[in-house]
């Protein structure tokens, strides 16, 4: 059985959680590019900063993550 496209199935499991850990201890970890597509209009709609907390700006504590490339963002 393949999982729902429809991000609008996922919303409550996302809002508990969300409700649970905020915006500064979610993170995405995925390479899964349908996951992606589920979840990026769930967490842009919580705004801009929501949404750069969880793509990429949370990855930096969880992950230990190392700036390889100037070109890569990094946190102010």
């Amino acid at each position: 059985m393949q999982a729902p496209f429809d991000p609008a199935v996922y919303k409550p499991a996302l809002d508990f959680i969300w409700d649970i850990f905020g915006e500064d201890r979610i993170v995405y970890a995925g390479r899964n590019k349908t996951a992606l597509e589920i979840l990026k209009p769930y967490f842009v709609a919580k705004g801009r900063l929501a949404a750069e907390k969880f793509f990429w700006k949370n990855s930096v504590p969880a992950f230990k993550w190392v700036r390889r490339d100037p070109k890569q963002p990094q946190l102010n």
